[in-house]
Order: C-alpha cells, then sequence, then structure tokens
C-alpha cells in the first residue's frame, strides 16, 4: 500500500512517460506526414519541432493530472517505474531512424 505522496509520485513517473510517448507518436506522425509537420508548425524558425514539443508539454501536463487525481494508493513507485520504462522503451523503438523507415515503405 502506498502512500498520498508515493501515489503523486507515480502518477508523475506514468505521466512523464505518457509525454515521452506523445512526443515520439508526433514526431513519428510528423515525418510520415507532411500535412501533419506543417500543421504543428508554430515557429517558421524551428519548423515541427515547436508543435512536437507543445503536444508532450500538454500530454505530460494532463495526463500527470488525471493520474494524481484518479491514481489507487495500491498502484506502487515499482509498478510506476516498470510502466516508464516501458512507455520510454516504446518511445526509443519509435524513434529509432530504421523503424521509421520501415513505416515509410
Amino acid at each position: 500500500m502506498g502512500t498520498a505522496k508515493e501515489t503523486k509520485i507515480a502518477a508523475a513517473l506514468v505521466g512523464t512517460g505518457l509525454g515521452m510517448l506523445a512526443l515520439a507518436l508526433a514526431h513519428m506522425i510528423s515525418e510520415l506526414n507532411k500535412a501533419f509537420s506543417d500543421a504543428i508548425t508554430l515557429h517558421k524558425g524551428i519548423g515541427p519541432y515547436s508543435g512536437k514539443m507543445l503536444i508532450a508539454a500538454v500530454v505530460w501536463l494532463v495526463s500527470w493530472a488525471i493520474l494524481s487525481a484518479t491514481l489507487k494508493p495500491t498502484f506502487s513507485l515499482r509498478n510506476a517505474l516498470i510502466t516508464l520504462l516501458v512507455l520510454a522503451a516504446l518511445a526509443t523503438l519509435i524513434l529509432y531512424p530504421p523503424f521509421l523507415w520501415l513505416l515509410e515503405g
């Protein structure tokens, strides 16, 4: 059984993993779809990177807020760390260039 503080930390860890995954997915979609890349370009100087970071930040903050309010104390820090590592591994796979090349066909 976790304490309220541990539950908030677990929410932060899982939220971080979701933000990482959102950044990876935004990058993948922008590489595969020029229209999406153009749509998320908020500043011409840095291109679609500006939109990718905004998407990741919004997903991170919203997921952290929702998880902080809804996560049960039975969700341990160990489970949160495992979830974070799995999400980070998925994000890394999505960003791995040979994986993107496979999707480009």
